[in-house]
């Protein structure tokens, strides 16, 4: 079985007082599409938010690569190796999308013109709608294109772990089903990705395993499938 990239250890966090994760515990894997998923309030973004280094940890351990990066601020965290494109998408509307994407690279480990220009060019391979608007205002972008501008921002970074934040919110089918295959794409490349989405049926169709929170806590952990056909998920999260 492969080391795991990153290893969640009995983590509690919150916002000051309010203590929103408790003893939060799992593994991810290099390579694979992970999922985490709940119901809206269930802790996702904090998680996250944590894990990024947004939010300071009450306690408990994050490892990644080998390294605890426990208390790490979100710069360092990024330069190692881990992005994140947060929920909302948040891109600067008064840049060009090429303005938004070059800040992803404010922490890349070679910030050289060749390295930030292969990183453009990876960028827009990916998402090639990137391409024909990078000289356009990104809040002028549609809902679907700041997302992908999003990815594209975070890809800059050159991680070994990519964590997309609510992937499908406001957007249409078929957009969310165009970021999927482009996903698919990052991950063949050698990128690990995360995909914390409150939309369960399109993030266990889609990921190799998946964690369920539920109040701030571990309840589940297993491969997707098996997790798409348990009668507890579908009945709870999808109304069947």
């Amino acid at each position: 079985m492969s080391t795991p990239i990153l290893q969640i250890q009995n983590l509690n966090s919150g916002y000051g007082q309010l203590q929103v994760l408790r003893d939060i515990s799992f593994d991810v894997t290099p390579g694979e599409i992970l999922a985490v998923i709940g119901a809206n309030g269930a802790g996702k973004s904090t998680l996250f938010r944590t894990i990024s280094g947004l939010i300071v940890p009450m306690s408990g351990n994050i490892w990644f690569d080998g390294i605890n990066i426990t208390g790490y601020d979100s710069a360092r965290i990024v330069s190692r190796g881990l992005s994140h494109a947060p929920e909302g998408r948040r891109v600067f509307n008064g840049m060009t999308v090429e303005e938004n994407l070059k800040i992803g690279a404010f922490r890349r480990a070679d910030k050289s013109r060749a390295s930030i220009s292969a990183g453009l060019e990876q960028a827009y391979t990916y998402l090639p709608k990137l391409r024909d608007r990078r000289n356009q205002l990104a809040g002028t972008l549609s809902g679907g294109e700041q997302q992908m501008c999003a990815i594209g921002r975070a890809l800059m970074a050159d991680p070994r772990v990519l964590v997309i934040d609510e992937l499908s919110l406001g957007l249409a089918p078929i957009i969310v089903e165009e970021l999927l295959y482009t996903l698919e794409n990052i991950q063949e490349g050698g990128c690990t990705i995360i995909l914390v989405e409150q939309d369960i049926s399109i993030a266990l169709s889609f990921s190799d395993r998946a964690v369920v929170l539920q109040s701030g806590q571990v309840v589940m952990t297993a491969p997707s499938p098996e997790l798409l056909s348990n009668p507890e998920i579908i009945k709870f999260y999808l109304g069947g």
